[in-house]
């Protein structure tokens, strides 16, 4: 199994979000889904008060793996961290790119990181932090 852990940190504006994937390279099954560990900061997500977190997580992972050929296994999102303050969808979205290309060891390139903000920003451009 393998472990990748993505981060976005706002620029100038604040902004915070963390994800935490499991990889499992499996050759006949794909998968992608939410699997939360029991670490304390998973709690806020238990309840669905921040739904839009985890499927900005999930849509997350979808788009990493268009970038790479790679596209088998099994894909768990199994913590989510971030401030009610300072998190939206699309950090968590950012977050969940950089720990799914951690995890299968892809590492972009400038245009792949162009892309991927040019992403964030147009898909998530009209969620609303709850």
């Amino acid at each position: 199994m393998f472990h990748g852990i993505g981060k976005y940190y706002g620029g100038k504006a604040a902004g915070y979000a963390c994800v935490h994937l499991q990889w499992e390279n499996a050759e006949t099954d794909f998968r992608i889904r939410i699997a939360l560990d029991d670490h304390v900061w998973n709690d806020q997500l238990r309840n669905d008060d921040f739904a839009d977190w985890t499927d900005a997580a999930l849509s997350g992972v979808r788009y990493a793996l268009q970038h790479d050929p790679n596209k088998h296994g099994h894909f768990l999102v199994v913590r989510v961290i971030g401030l009610v303050c300072d998190t939206i969808p699309r950090y968590v979205a950012y977050a969940a790119v950089v720990a799914t290309w951690d995890a299968i060891g892809f590492i972009p390139c400038d245009v792949d990181n162009t892309s991927l903000s040019n992403w964030t920003a147009s898909t998530f451009e009209d969620w609303k932090h709850t």
